[in-house]
């Protein structure tokens, strides 16, 4: 049997590189490697989490040159460095002809995902297009911005229909699919993780909270300092665990004036894990403005039975309410009854109720296993 070739474009995970734990496309990747596909990783020469240029570069990966670097996750110099990468990507295809026999591209970037729905139409190569978040829609700020980012909205609403399947994270995620392109064909693959070995529990005289992400625009970050000051103001013996880097982190730097605070910086996959393996709650904390689905730090903490305090509205806060998982704040107000509920669940025992809650719903429904598997036979389907 001929093997077939599948391209995978992505352009916003980390490589697994130095440390760095493999993310979603590298994930099936290796598992389509696995199961006999020849498979191509087509990605860029600037690392969006770090904005450094990846000077080491593995040979078989396909690297686009971007040219211009940003700084800044929403501006005029990101959007010059996409549509650059997106020239890049046009050239590779129509370089290839129809070498591939399928083609995934993570949404966003808008244009990425265009060119690689439109020329899998024009080439009658199938394109699955995994939507990740929620561009352009999650930059509607008045009237003039809808206007400038109108292009963007119709290119979106052409990729999704030129696509052979969008591939969505969440039930809310494949909602906005339809409204984009209600005769598009969708499916739902959650984020998922690699099982972790499961782990007891246990306090030592500190409780351990952590916020594992990027520093950045999306995070309500002074809820972590609003959190430090009712803690200390309860007399508890506790640590909160800041790992993470991005634009924001010379700020949380500044703003740290306690032992209670650690900033552990970028840490790789085993020194992350070793911060996982002594947390005893994990802080989901979102400014109000951020996209409502199912972020990927919800399966770290989930992964790692850590139960969860979470500012999400949405399918967040309806998962851990559902399931049980954690703690819903509504408001910085809520956040001192809540950690009355924390005490009190720690008290009881109730606590370990709800680290058994989060291994068991990953298990189920999260874990690497379960979301391979699907991608498996939406490929066999289609490659048919």
């Amino acid at each position: 049997m001929i093997k077939k070739n599948i391209a995978l474009v992505n352009i916003g995970e980390p490589l697994p590189r130095g440390g760095n734990k493999p993310h979603r496309m590298m994930i099936w990747n290796e598992f389509l490697l696995k199961q006999g596909y020849n498979t191509r990783i087509i990605t860029t020469d600037f690392e969006h989490q770090r904005k450094i240029w990846i000077k080491e570069k593995e040979s078989d990966f396909i690297y686009l040159k971007s040219y211009v670097p940003y700084f800044k996750n929403i501006s005029v110099r990101r959007l010059i460095n996409h549509f650059l990468i997106s020239v890049g990507l046009m050239c590779h295809f129509f370089r290839k002809g129809k070498e591939y026999d399928l083609i995934i591209c993570s949404y966003p970037t808008v244009l990425l995902s265009f060119i690689s729905s439109t020329y899998g139409k024009v080439y009658s190569i199938p394109v699955f297009i995994d939507v990740r978040d929620l561009w352009p829609d999650i930059f509607f700020k008045g009237k003039m911005t809808k206007l400038f980012i109108f292009p963007l909205i119709l290119i979106k609403k052409i990729t999704f229909n030129c696509s052979r399947l969008n591939i969505a994270i969440s039930p809310g995620y494949e909602d906005w699919v339809k409204s984009s392109s209600p005769s598009s064909k969708t499916e739902i693959i959650p984020l998922t993780k690699n099982h972790v070995i499961e782990k007891q529990k246990f306090f030592d005289g500190v409780i351990n909270f952590s916020f594992v992400g990027t520093l950045g625009d999306t995070y309500d970050l002074e809820m972590i300092f609003n959190l430090e000051k009712l803690l200390d103001q309860r007399r508890i013996n506790f640590q909160i665990n800041i790992c993470g880097d991005g634009p924001k982190a010379k700020y949380i730097q500044n703003r740290i004036n306690t032992k209670n605070i650690v900033f552990h910086g970028w840490l790789a996959e085993t020194e992350l894990q070793s911060v996982l393996d002594h947390t005893h709650f994990g802080l989901m904390f979102y400014n109000k403005s951020s996209p409502q689905g199912w972020p990927n730090k919800l399966f770290e903490f989930m992964s790692n039975g850590i139960p969860i305090i979470n500012t999400l509205s949405g399918e967040s806060y309806k998962l851990i309410k559902e399931k049980k998982l954690g703690y819903n704040i509504s408001s910085e107000f809520d956040i001192d009854s809540v950690l009355g509920k924390i005490l009190n669940d720690i008290e009881s025992k109730q606590y370990f109720q709800i680290v058994r809650n989060n291994y068991d719903t990953f298990k189920r429904n999260f874990s690497n296993d379960s979301g391979n598997r699907k991608l498996l036979s939406l490929i066999k389907k289609h490659l048919s």
